[in-house]
């Protein structure tokens, strides 16, 4: 999964985070809606906070 680096920055953990694959409506509970563990957060190495620059991560989910 492509997420922002500032949306891990400080929490780059992979414990703290979960993802939700098929929902389309999250007021609904869908059968076909699973969710994920994040086994792994990567940061891109030149990660700049303050002016965002390379604001970019990957999560690599837990198989099935």
């Amino acid at each position: 999964v492509i997420t922002a680096s500032h949306c891990v920055y400080g929490l780059s953990s992979p414990y703290y985070y979960t993802v939700d694959i098929g929902v389309h409506d999250r007021s609904k509970l869908e059968s076909w809606a699973t969710t994920r563990k994040v086994v792994s957060v990567t940061m891109h190495p030149n990660y700049e906070p303050r002016g965002l620059k390379n604001d970019i991560a990957l999560l690599k989910l837990d198989v099935i």
